[in-house]
């Protein structure tokens, strides 16, 4: 059967409808460059990217009945997979790591109320924590802090200035100090009215 390229992706929510139509091959040419982008800000190695783009088309190829055209664009939907699949595959990473993925540290000033508060938060705490900043934020607090990338390094492969990167590092550190503060002082909450009950 001859397939039709996916000159572009309306041919390819075209074709999403009849998946006997469907090239893998050409899916990835359509949207390779916009799962990159989505992921490449989650690892330093090339090789952790690739593997990472590899597994997003996988996965989609592999469950291609449940997307939904009139739910969600395909451009859409692709950058979501890439975004969990990203997730997942980096929290494995860190389970692997002895240090943290962003230092307490560096968010409080030693000896601070809020890093004593902090002190029993998790890894997992942190990584949920930084689900919920902006992907650029996301993007350049883990070049600097797990990565240890100069923020002249970060702005260069950012392709922005480096004031765009130094704000957005204070913009995620308060982000991340309000939602782990947040999260601590409820599981304190919860930890007292069970003590109560017993």
């Amino acid at each position: 059967m001859n397939r039709r390229p996916f000159h572009d992706s309306q041919n390819a929510e075209e074709q999403i409808g009849h998946s006997q139509d469907m090239d893998l091959e050409n899916l990835v040419m359509t949207y390779s460059a916009l799962v990159y982008s989505v992921i490449k800000g989650y690892f330093d190695s090339e090789s952790d990217i690739e593997e990472c783009v590899s597994d997003v088309f996988v996965k989609f190829w592999r469950a291609m009945d449940r997307y939904d055209p009139e739910r969600m664009s395909l451009k859409n939907y692709l950058a979501l997979i890439a975004r969990h699949t990203a997730l997942d595959r980096y929290r494995k990473m860190m389970s692997r790591q002895e240090i943290l993925p962003l230092e307490e540290a560096e968010l409080f000033e030693s000896g601070s109320v809020e890093e004593t508060v902090l002190d029993h938060l998790e890894r997992e705490d942190i990584l949920h924590a930084l689900e919920q900043l902006d992907q650029d934020e996301r993007d350049i607090i883990i070049k600097r802090f797990y990565y240890y990338k100069k923020i002249k390094d970060i702005a260069v492969e950012m392709q922005c200035n480096i004031s765009y990167v130094k704000n957005r590092i204070h913009r995620g550190k308060c982000k991340l100090k309000r939602i782990l503060i947040q999260k601590a002082k409820i599981e304190t909450v919860i930890d007292n009215i069970s003590e109560t009950e017993d």
